[in-house]
C-alpha cells in the first residue's frame, strides 16, 4: 500500500497570459512537517505547480514550527523570484501581492490594501 501524504494547505494563484488568453492556475501546496530520522530534524515539503519552472522544496528546522515557517518563506521566495512574478503576470485575487512571507522587501511590490505580506 502506498503512503499518500495529504496537504495541510493549498493556495491557488492565477497566471495571466502574455497574449490575453484566460489566466491559468498556479497551485502552491504545503505538506505537514515530518521528523527525519536520518537528519534528526523536521522537514516540511512544498510544491508549486503551473509556473514555467515547477518548484519542489522544503523547509527544515529543529522543530515542526520552524520547518513550517521556513517552508512558507521559501515558497514566497520561489514565487516572488519567478519569471512570471517579475513580469507582473502572477496574481492572487488580481493583485501582485501573493500573501506569502518574504525575506526581502525588494522582491515584493508596494502592498495592496486588501492583501497583507509578512516580512521575516
Amino acid at each position: 500500500m502506498q503512503n499518500i501524504e495529504l496537504p495541510i494547505a493549498v493556495r491557488e494563484l492565477e497566471l495571466e497570459s502574455a497574449h490575453g488568453a484566460p489566466a491559468t492556475p498556479v497551485t502552491a501546496t504545503l505538506y505537514p512537517p515530518t521528523f527525519s530520522d536520518a537528519g534528526k530534524h523536521w522537514v516540511c515539503r512544498y510544491e508549486i505547480i503551473g509556473l514555467s519552472l515547477e518548484q519542489r522544496g522544503h523547509g527544515a528546522g529543529e522543530d515542526a514550527m520552524q520547518a513550517l515557517m521556513l517552508a512558507l518563506a521559501r515558497m514566497g521566495t520561489d514565487l516572488y523570484c519567478s519569471d512570471e512574478a517579475k513580469k507582473g503576470r502572477l496574481k492572487w485575487f488580481g493583485a501582485d501581492q501573493l500573501g506569502f512571507p518574504c525575506y526581502s522587501r525588494d522582491l515584493v511590490k508596494a502592498p495592496d490594501e486588501h492583501v497583507q505580506t509578512y516580512f521575516v
